[in-house]
């Protein structure tokens, strides 16, 4: 049986899936971020179950990346905007070591293919771009640090910074796509109902975050609007979780009808 990709290529995916949650774990928690060793723990966890069932490994980080913005509040941080991709991280770790192993699984074909790749190098050329415009190379020959990029003062570190995140979310989603067209339509559709019921959880939170038997926003922008995020990263990401989930289950009812 010919194996696609090859195995030099799935030995330098897990590489890169576990040096990329490295730099994203590095710069996304400091070391005096008070979430950084619950979420490290989390993540193993999710690497270690991954390469033993990677099914049941997918349908629990289906179920929390909706609860990211719960999980830091409740393990004291204060930017959950990294804990999403982290989690992937430890999923994609254990997967792709799995995956070196793994002779049986083919992918399911998709028209999304080509436009997600496209997609995705545009977006890692952006981010490139985005970090190269950030410090110029006139200002890294001279050893100039702590310029500001913009209007408001962002300094180049936090913008490179951002856009380090913004990639790892986007990215992440990439490659949670392809795990799952290798997984087969039943883990599909469990992973579907697994990310359901995180996003119920997520918007159920805010419910209890309102009536104050939740702890409280911990970002000064949310706590000064007194909007509240749940369970999600913000109440943007909140907002869109729950219009997403409702047009699925809204898709379901009908479909299930029909039937």
């Amino acid at each position: 049986m010919t194996r696609s990709p090859g195995t030099g290529t799935r030995v330098v995916l897990f590489l890169l899936s576990v040096a990329a949650s490295g730099l994203l774990f590095a710069v996304g928690f400091p070391a005096a971020a008070p979430d950084r060793l619950p979420v490290l723990i989390l993540a193993v966890a999710l690497a270690v179950i991954a390469s033993v069932s990677p099914t049941r490994a997918i349908t629990i980080f289906a179920f929390l990346f909706p609860c990211a913005g719960l999980l830091a509040r409740l393990t004291g941080g204060t930017d959950p905007i990294a804990w999403p991709a982290l989690l992937f991280g430890g999923l994609a770790a254990g997967w792709s070591f799995r995956f070196i192993y793994d002779f049986e699984s083919s992918p399911d074909p998709s028209t999304l293919d080509s436009p997600l790749s496209a997609l995705l190098l545009v977006w890692a050329l952006a981010t490139g771009l985005a970090a190269a415009r950030a410090s110029s190379l006139w200002a890294v020959f001279h050893g100039l640090a702590g310029r500001a990029v913009n209007g408001e003062g962002l300094p180049d570190s936090a913008a490179i910074r951002e856009s380090l995140f913004a990639l790892s979310s986007l990215a992440s989603g990439a490659a949670f796509f392809r795990i799952l067209r290798r997984a087969g339509a039943a883990v599909r559709e469990r992973a579907l109902r697994s990310a359901l019921a995180g996003v119920a959880v997520s918007a159920g939170a805010a419910v209890f975050q309102r009536a104050g038997l939740l702890p409280a926003e911990t970002r000064p922008f949310w706590k000064l609007t007194k909007r509240i995020s749940g369970g999600a990263i913000d109440p943007n990401s909140l907002g869109l979780l729950c219009a997403l989930a409702l047009v699925v289950v809204l898709g379901g009812v009908l479909r299930g009808g029909r039937r």
